[in-house]
């Protein structure tokens, strides 16, 4: 009997902690900070004071400040995906005391950065740092070059002291990086510190014991003190210009398998192309762009796997049954609407699909060739979706991948396993399931048997001459419904809560609504009405979008002015296709100076150069004013 407990313990278990951190690895104990710049939901060039973790810690990185603030730049990666700009003068982040980076000792961590650079490489520039010139850790460019660096120099106790060392690798301007650092200290000082970029080790620090009580951690400078290949530094300073788009860090240092699937997802995210280890290929524009909440399992030998992944999507995969060495099965979405909404492309008896779509890559560790890790057992998170009846679900897999579902069988046999999760087991692997480049995702046989708590006439979201969005909806029947949740999103992936209605209970008589969103996003906004059920069972409508473009009056912006040095030119796409600076003789003098474009709608320009005076911008229709004093 207690075996029999044990074990429906450890499926519950299994059921509700499943490993949901980036790219499905780890969980909220051992993945503590998690920032994704795409889920700060902020108006575009709007300054940072917070940037939520998604990640097991409580702790925010943050700016009191505001002299101080990065800025958030959205969709500038990948067309979809933001990031945070330090502008190289006094943006920071910092990360106040905690265990997990700096208070006590430490003798194993590991951190991924995605980072861009801009113009300037050559000058000292740290990305990242925590510690002063005792003991530490630093990231950071010079002459073109990318330093890690780490050290603990005092002899504190156990696993101490050893002295700063580094390694470094070339960079580029105006390129985007991911950084692997896997810290794997012991006690004996004979541990060591991998260091990646773009998933090819560039240098391993040997001699590596613990490093103990130092300070807090910090993005885009160092504040007192710090340690370098040339010594030690003193004071506040060597500002990163460039941005930072996701920052993920784990209390343990993550093995081969786990540091392939992350860096994996995170090329697919913002479109790199990995040096070692590039498996996922399902990212490029001719395999479909399924670049999105990427995650995978994989394994390099018996000691070193990774057989069991979500991460931040709905999709888990667990149990493969032929996992062999140097295996892997990565898969991602194109973001299509997680709603079955698609009616035409579906297999016989199935009555309509997800919109969105899965493909995987399965191939070896060096992507040479395909491979076959077995049996798989598929999870499907299915809340916000409505009540759900588990007979009535189909597993769809493009068996002969011709892009379509309407001619292949529909798996059956979806198990809820409580909390909104569905199962199909022992999903065949090779030709007669899932495979390499195959899509798969989910459909329904019977929408009629799996009633919505509402039946919703329309959602609408209509933006006014006052430049605020009137939402409005009609039900034409209700039942238990306790009320709506308003929802907003500047990506359509992350969502605010506007306001919440009251439902009407149970009705079958038509019943009209509506609010107001007073403050809409600069460029588009995203909607969608949340119902809830008095049990607490919600589901999600169709989305809504509106689009608050810029009049003509503030179509274009140029700040601050007069300026010293740079200025930012903040407008439309179209106008800002054409530009050049002119002085009062009409000499063209924008040719000598760094226009920095860092999207369609924000320009810099460095000015430092020019004599004091007086300069005209020309833009595709506009002519500005500008006095560099």
């Amino acid at each position: 009997m207690q075996s029999l407990l044990l074990l429906l313990l450890l499926a519950v278990t299994s059921v509700f902690y499943a490993q949901n951190g980036p790219a499905g690895v780890g969980n909220n104990s051992t993945n503590r900070f998690w920032q994704d710049a795409t889920r700060i939901n902020q108006n575009n060039n709007t300054l940072i004071s917070s940037w939520n973790n998604n990640g097991g810690n409580s702790l925010n990185p943050s700016q009191s400040n505001s002299s101080y603030r990065p800025k958030l730049l959205t969709n500038n990666i990948n067309s979809i995906y933001s990031s945070v700009s330090f502008d190289g003068t006094n943006d920071r982040l910092r990360i106040e005391n905690t265990s997990d980076i700096n208070s006590g000792s430490n003798i194993q961590r590991t951190f991924f950065i995605v980072f861009t650079t801009e113009s300037n490489v050559s000058t000292r520039q740290i990305v990242y740092e925590e510690g002063g010139t005792i003991r530490g850790f630093n990231f950071y460019l010079l002459n073109e070059k990318l330093y890690c660096g780490a050290w603990n120099r005092n002899n504190d106790g156990v696993g101490a002291p050893w002295n700063f060392k580094s390694v470094n690798t070339p960079v580029l301007p105006n390129t985007t990086y991911v950084l692997s650092f896997i810290y794997k200290g012991n006690n004996s000082i004979t541990g060591n510190i991998e260091c990646y970029l773009n998933g090819d080790l560039f240098g391993t620090i040997t001699g590596v014991g613990r490093i103990y009580n130092h300070n807090r951690g910090l993005m885009g400078c160092k504040e007192q003190d710090t340690h370098y290949e040339n010594g030690t530094s003193s004071g506040t300073g060597h500002y990163f210009k460039g941005s930072i788009s996701e920052f993920i860090h784990y209390n343990y240092p993550v093995n081969s398998a786990q540091r392939i699937i992350v860096n994996n997802y995170l090329a697919a995210k913002y479109n790199l192309t990995l040096a070692a280890n590039d498996l996922f290929t399902q990212d490029i524009p001719s395999n479909g762009n399924y670049d999105h909440e990427v995650a995978g399992i994989g394994r390099i030998s018996s000691s070193d796997l990774h057989n069991d992944a979500k991460g931040s999507g709905i999709v888990r995969v667990l149990n493969p049954t032929g996992l062999g060495n140097n295996e892997f099965l990565i898969w991602g979405h194109n973001n299509g609407e997680q709603q079955a909404i698609n009616l035409t492309d579906v297999p016989s008896g199935v009555k309509a699909r997800f919109d969105r779509v899965w493909r995987v890559s399965e191939r070896n560790s060096t992507n040479t060739n395909s491979v076959n890790v077995g049996n798989i057992d598929m999870r499907w998170d299915l809340n916000g979706l409505g009540s759900i009846t588990a007979s009535d679900l189909r597993l769809l897999i493009d068996k002969n991948n011709n892009g379509n579902f309407i001619d292949d069988t529909p798996i059956s046999g979806a198990v809820h396993l409580g909390g909104g999760i569905y199962e199909f087991t022992n999903i065949p692997g090779g030709l007669a399931g899932i495979q390499n480049e195959k899509r798969f995702t989910l459909g329904t046989i019977n929408k009629d048997q799996t009633p919505l708590p509402i039946e919703l006439v329309y959602f609408t979201a209509i933006l006014n001459e006052k430049k605020t969005v009137n939402l409005e909806w009609q039900t034409a029947s209700e039942r238990n419904n306790d009320f709506f949740t308003v929802e907003k999103s500047i990506h359509g992936s992350y969502w605010d809560s506007i306001t919440t209605v009251d439902g009407a209970g149970s009705s079958s008589c038509v019943r009209n609504y509506s609010t107001t969103d007073f403050n809409p996003h600069m460029g588009i906004s995203y909607y969608r009405l949340k119902q809830t059920d008095f049990n607490g069972e919600f589901e999600y409508s169709s989305i809504r979008s509106v689009n608050l473009k810029l009049s003509d009056e503030e179509e274009l912006k140029v700040y601050p002015n007069p300026t010293q040095e740079m200025i930012t030119v903040n407008g439309s796409a179209e106008e800002l296709s054409f530009i050049k600076l002119i002085n009062v003789q009409g000499k063209d003098v924008g040719k000598t100076l760094n226009f920095e474009k860092t999207d369609e709608s924000i320009l810099f320009i460095d000015l430092s150069s020019l004599s004091n005076g007086v300069y005209f911008l020309k833009t595709r229709t506009k002519v500005s004013r500008i006095v560099k004093n």
